[in-house]
């Protein structure tokens, strides 16, 4: 399973629990967009300005615990069984 999220505050980290009611979560995985100028961008002289990077994710029984961090954008991979 796979999902998206998206915290638009410039200046807080957003704590998210996701609940995966009646299944089982092997585990949880996450990747982040995210720049430290709100304003970056990649181009032909800076092609790295913005790019992914791993994010922790955690499992507590059914739930799924991130911190999102300020303007970022993050993929979770959730894996079931």
């Amino acid at each position: 399973m796979t999902l998206t999220a998206v915290n638009p505050d410039l200046h807080k980290t957003t704590e998210t629990e996701i609940a995966i009611r009646g299944a089982l979560i092997s585990r949880a995985s996450a990747t982040v967009l995210m720049a430290s100028n709100m304003n970056s961008h990649n181009s032909f002289d800076q092609p790295d300005a913005v790019k992914p990077a791993t994010l922790a994710a955690s499992v507590k029984g059914d739930l799924v615990i991130v911190s999102i961090p300020p303007a970022s954008v993050i993929k979770l991979e959730i894996i079931l069984g």
